[in-house]
């Protein structure tokens, strides 16, 4: 493998990781559980390793810390640590709401997807989250789930029906409790990272650094040298050009040629994860039906995914078509008008729920009056036929209609949601329909 390539994939190898571990740092460094830190013009919520964080706010206009916010469930999680014994999580009963407990190791791979689709038959359940190196057994009645490495994030999710919903949700949330597997509670601890990168997103702390303080970064975080299955055969080529992921790589101690080569790739990398993910284009959406969660050695897909749909479940939980552009192409832009016509036989299947929400060209919602920013399907009216219209508007067409508010003269984006998709979303039988635009004074 020539020097170019693989510099270029020992950084899209580890992109993800990295990603992770920025995270976990941005979302531990607070010294209780359900604790906050001010940050900039927002509060952190989080929680020490091994504590859980129970997010109470649904994101609004002013949130900025994450692109593309989820709107539709409030998140319940934690930064774990099972490098000395499993985790064990408890969830309670959550009959006919949607829950997703999604379990990832720190190279974004997801290793388990407790809740609704996989354990739908269990009225509250309990599981434990199991280390690389642990032998022991778990208890009865407890699911074991394994990682690949000792340090991860399980990220868990509860449908939120709208906001008169969340005080049952908070309830719900009060009651995901985790412990040890001994039954002692996790002491708190809090990291001694300096705290400053809390203001920025994840790529832009990474971006910001020099090939040189990227490596030393990574070799500060945990679990880095634990590679999963399959990295086997790159590791080895790696290794034949210098780089280990157990050891301090020294771009600065290379020859003149070879350390341009390094910080070349890196510079080439902080592009090519900007990439957007999901090859296929139905309609002017680009749609991602496999592949994530579980990327094998599709190295350059992971890291694509860390940049822009960081932590992304699995497509049997959800699938997220996503456009920027109207059935001919042009970008959304709302000095016009739009119109989504769901025919009754092209309504969203999905065994779960699914919502569209809008968002402005930087993936943030957008402020309007009625602080509405998205629809869901089982709130819409439908057509008398069945059909199902939603309208995305900068001015409100009144009562009865399936309003999406958009910006004032602006560019948009709009993600549809789909929870439990079903067989049609995944093999590609269902498409969305496109976006299509309202001649002045007229219908489409």
């Amino acid at each position: 493998m020539p020097l170019a390539d693989a510099a270029r994939l020992a950084y899209l190898y580890s992109y993800p990781l990295a990603s992770m571990e920025i995270t976990r740092r941005q979302n531990t460094i607070v010294p209780t559980d359900d604790g906050s830190v001010a940050v900039g013009k927002f509060l952190l919520q989080g929680a020490p390793v091994n504590r859980i964080a129970r997010v109470p706010v649904v994101p609004d206009a002013a949130f900025r810390s994450v692109v593309r916010p989820n709107v539709d469930t409030l998140y319940t999680n934690t930064f774990f640590d099972v490098s000395a014994q499993p985790l064990v999580v408890t969830v309670p009963d959550m009959p006919g709401r949607f829950h997703l407990f999604q379990v990832m190791d720190m190279w974004m791979d997801v290793a388990a997807a407790p809740g609704t689709r996989t354990l739908p038959d269990e009225k509250g359940y309990r599981f434990a989250i199991v280390g690389p190196h642990w032998t022991g057994t778990v208890p009865a009645g407890v699911h074991r789930y394994d990682v690949a490495t000792d340090v991860g994030w399980m990220l868990g999710r509860i449908e939120l029906e709208d906001r008169s919903d969340l005080d049952a949700v908070h309830a719900l949330q009060e009651q995901v409790t985790v412990e040890l597997l001994d039954g002692s509670p996790p002491p708190p601890t809090v990291p001694d990272e300096d705290p400053v990168s809390l203001e920025l997103r994840v790529p832009d702390v990474l971006h910001a650094m020099t090939a040189q303080e990227y490596w030393d970064f990574y070799l500060g975080c945990p679990s880095h040298d634990q590679p999963r299955p399959g990295d086997e055969e790159l590791l080895a080529d790696l290794a034949r050009h210098g780089w280990t992921p157990s050891e301090r790589f020294d771009v600065t101690a290379l020859s003149c040629a070879d350390r341009a080569v390094w910080q070349d790739a890196w510079e080439r990398t902080k592009a090519d994860v900007r990439r957007p993910v999901g090859d296929e284009i139905v309609n002017g959406w680009r749609i991602a039906r496999s592949g994530l969660g579980t990327y094998g050695t599709d190295y350059e897909l992971r890291a694509e995914v860390a940049f822009s749909l960081f932590a992304a479940n699995l497509p049997q939980d959800a699938v997220y078509p996503s456009t920027s552009v109207d059935g001919s192409g042009a970008a959304l832009n709302s000095t016009n008008e739009y119109l989504v016509h769901f025919a009754p036989d092209e309504i969203p299947p999905v065994d779960a729920f699914w919502s569209m929400t809008i968002y402005d060209q930087d993936g943030f919602l957008v402020p309007n009056r009625s602080r509405t920013y998205s629809v869901r399907g089982e709130l819409v009216t439908p057509a008398a036929d069945g059909s199902v219209d939603v309208l995305i508007s900068s001015q409100d067409p009144g009562p009865d209609t399936n309003w999406l508010p958009a910006p004032e003269a602006a560019p948009f984006t709009l993600t549809l949601r789909l929870y439990l998709p079903d067989d049609r979303v995944l093999d590609g039988t269902w498409n969305p329909p496109a976006v299509t635009p309202i001649p002045p004074g007229g219908t489409p």
